[in-house]
């Protein structure tokens, strides 16, 4: 095999004979071709300004509208009147968001290894619960008579009030029965044998004195009190970003949908700096209006 060395050696006296033997002009059309040739395809392989990559072809619709100057400039006023709402406390949704994520972890933290524990003072609680619902239920029953002689007085004496007073209270006792609210339901009990001539307050005292209460640990109190504060502050967060994704779009002068796919395009136009990375398309008259507007969009931080 020869050497690629003695070969171009071999050939250097026949190129300096072809650069004796052609006429100067020549020589420069030649190199002249050659960088020609040479710009071209770099220029192929890097595009000079970003602007000229990616798609350019966009296919707009009642929801994807074309990104005019204009248009961006409301998209702006409507992102700064979206994020201007705020919820309790002054707080953003992504700050609720935050403190929804610690309260769980707290919540996490304080259970983590005790779920022994956990569940003694639960099975506690509802022993509990169990005696004081049967000494309750007993005391009820004594009164029974009591109760009908009461109900047979209001009707015999028409008391219409009365008798719609006792079937209020049932009803509303029923219902939160119904819906596990034990606060509810024990405050309607309380106004049903009110209404019916019994002291409930004293049957309650009576079944207290019967059936100790658990004392609940101080971190199950606390750990109890983080899961519910957790969601509703989620809750609250996303009640804020639908409220304030309303308040932008109408800012913007936009349908929600139209504001939200504006905001996605001009966030992924942006954090590519308008290349070829995005997977939106864009027309020549957005690429244009966009860089104008890089700057300040870029200050916006839609991302």
């Amino acid at each position: 095999m020869r050497s690629p060395l003695r070969s171009i050696t071999r050939l250097l006296p026949v190129a300096a004979a072809f650069a004796i033997l052609t006429p100067g002009p020549a020589l420069a059309q030649i190199g002249g071709a050659i960088n020609k040739a040479k710009q071209k395809a770099t220029e192929a392989a890097v595009p000079a300004k970003p602007a000229e990559q990616g798609c350019t072809t966009p296919q707009f619709d009642k929801d994807v509208i074309e990104l005019t100057a204009e248009r961006i400039d409301r998209v702006i006023k409507g992102v700064q009147a979206m994020r201007a709402e705020t919820g309790p406390g002054g707080k953003s949704a992504a700050q609720m968001r935050d403190q929804a994520a610690a309260a769980f972890e707290e919540r996490d933290k304080l259970l983590q290894g005790k779920e022994d524990q956990a569940a003694r003072y639960t099975d506690a609680e509802n022993a509990w619960q169990s005696c004081r619902s049967e000494v309750l239920d007993s005391l009820h029953r004594q009164h029974g008579p009591e109760a009908q002689q009461r109900l047979m007085q209001m009707a015999a004496g028409q008391d219409a009030s009365a008798l719609q007073a006792v079937m209020d209270a049932q009803t509303a006792a029923v219902n939160a029965m119904a819906q596990g609210d034990t606060i509810a339901y024990n405050k309607h009990m309380s106004a049903y044998w009110k209404a019916m001539g019994i002291d409930y307050a004293k049957d309650t005292a009576a079944a207290d004195r019967t059936c100790k209460k658990p004392v609940k640990p101080a971190w199950l109190v606390r750990a109890d009190s983080l899961g519910p504060l957790g969601n509703k502050l989620l809750d609250d967060a996303r009640a804020l970003e639908t409220r304030a994704a309303a308040k932008g779009a109408e800012t913007a002068g936009m349908g929600q949908q139209q504001f939200a796919m504006a905001q996605e395009r001009i966030a992924a136009y942006v954090g590519s700096d308008g290349g070829p990375g995005s997977r939106w398309c864009y027309s020549a008259k957005e690429r244009e209006a966009l860089n104008a507007k890089m700057k300040e969009l870029k200050a916006l931080k839609l991302q």
